[in-house]
């Protein structure tokens, strides 16, 4: 009882019991409390059926008193008649049990079926209480009417719960879609630590080297206390790469393996891209106006590189929109003679012509701290450069004016970047 559900799913039957109609005898109401009772009780399993069935009749019962007393009506000659109708959601409740309930079945067909019976044998009941012991006259012919509502009551109430079920499956599918792209969105970001790892692995190797060999030099110099410190270097650094190259394979494996998408198309990365850079943006706790447009789908199995290249171009653009009112970004791509320009394109403080040619240098950043002395790696545009004419065989260039925006183009040739659909 103290479950808010359902204490909501008990509001709505006693809503739903206000709509209904007088049909063949006095007090004798076709209601659609049934209906969403149905559904409730389908839906929602906690609570035992019959339970909720006394509860449901009591409920109603009281509140049609309550009518009653606002109308100014005699509780003496009208509460007494509406006593049977508590039997018809117990009767009707306890079908549900043996029915749905207890079999734990979620078959709809069966559920019609016994929704039918349910109704029929409940309206059965609280006719015979009332033949019984309020002396009402009934036909027998009338119970056929008592089926053909008991058969529309039922059609409604299945229809409700397949909306209901194509509701839930429209929800997970959107749940499974928003997991699905979040976790490209974390493989791409892994991949883009790769590329900094293999980057820097040559970098270990070239350092353990020179150190081993200058414990070789030190110790042919007669210098065994500066040789013994170099060579503890070259095993430091040696033991570093043992670790690195754990690293390393470990995101290779988390990247190749957790997620195998060999293809897809530029609208689809497209859609994630803009799904992941809103959650950035929306991180940042900043207004950006972000625009995408192609000229034509492809698809392609450079995703994860064309990604990383386009969500870095598009982090660099965020961050010189830093202060600016009005940020937009337009991220444009067209087709021209065999060849794929991807644009991206911003409104920010622009770069200045001498800057302009070293964005490109390793270890260039436009997102420096000068207070901590920490800079905003992202990828870095020397890593974006090396994906586009490395790996992907195309060219990357900018070009900018100072307080005027900055552009990003990149051109790849449809061989390196297509594949048959």
């Amino acid at each position: 009882m103290r479950d808010k559900r359902f204490l909501y799913g008990l509001l709505v039957v006693n809503i739903s019991s206000l709509l209904y109609f007088d049909i063949l005898i006095a007090d004798f109401r076709i209601t659609f409390a049934i209906i969403t009772m149905g559904a409730f009780l389908y839906l929602y399993r906690r609570p035992n059926p019959v339970l909720t069935g006394v509860v449901v009749g009591i409920t109603i019962y009281l509140l049609q008193l309550i009518f009653v007393i606002v109308r100014g009506g005699s509780l003496e000659n009208m509460g007494y008649g509406f006593i049977p109708e508590i039997f018809f959601y117990v009767v009707y409740a306890i079908i549900f049990y043996f029915g749905i309930y207890k079999p734990r079945t979620e078959d709809l067909e069966k559920m019609f079926l016994i929704a039918v019976t349910g109704d029929f044998s409940a309206n059965f009941f609280e006719v015979v209480l009332r033949i019984n012991f309020f002396h009402q006259d009934f036909l027998p012919s009338q119970f056929f009417i008592l089926f053909l509502v008991a058969l529309v009551r039922s059609l409604i109430l299945v229809l409700i719960l397949k909306g209901a079920r194509l509701y839930r499956l429209l929800l997970l599918k959107e749940e499974h879609e928003s997991r699905y792209q979040r976790l490209l969105h974390m493989i791409m970001l892994l991949k883009d630590e790769m590329y900094w790892l293999e980057k820097n692995k040559a970098k270990i190797e070239e350092s353990m080297t020179e150190a081993y060999q200058l414990f070789e030099w030190l110790k042919d110099s007669g210098r065994p206390e500066l040789a013994r410190k170099a060579l503890r270097v070259a095993s430091d650094v040696h033991e570093i790469k043992k670790e690195y190259d754990l690293l390393t394979r470990g995101f290779k494996e988390v990247t190749d393996e957790s997620l195998e998408v060999n293809q897809m198309k530029f609208s689809h990365m497209l859609k994630i891209l803009k799904n992941t850079m809103n959650y950035e943006i929306g991180d940042l706790d900043i207004v950006i106006d972000l625009e995408y447009a192609y000229s034509e789908d492809f698809t392609t199995a450079r995703h994860y590189e064309l990604m990383s290249v386009l969500r870095n171009l598009i982090s660099n653009s965020i961050d010189a929109l830093e202060g600016i009112k009005n940020g937009r970004i337009q991220v444009a791509h067209r087709k021209v003679e065999g060849r794929h320009h991807f644009l991206v394109s911003d409104n920010g403080a622009g770069i200045d012509a001498r800057r302009l040619k070293e964005i490109f240098s390793a270890g260039y950043s436009t997102k420096i701290d000068y207070a901590s002395g920490e800079i905003n790696r992202g990828l870095g545009l020397s890593l974006v450069k090396e994906i586009v004419e490395k790996r992907l065989r195309g060219t990357i260039a900018a070009s900018s004016e100072k307080g005027g925006g900055a552009r990003f183009e990149v051109i790849i040739r449809s061989e390196d970047i297509e594949v048959e659909k």
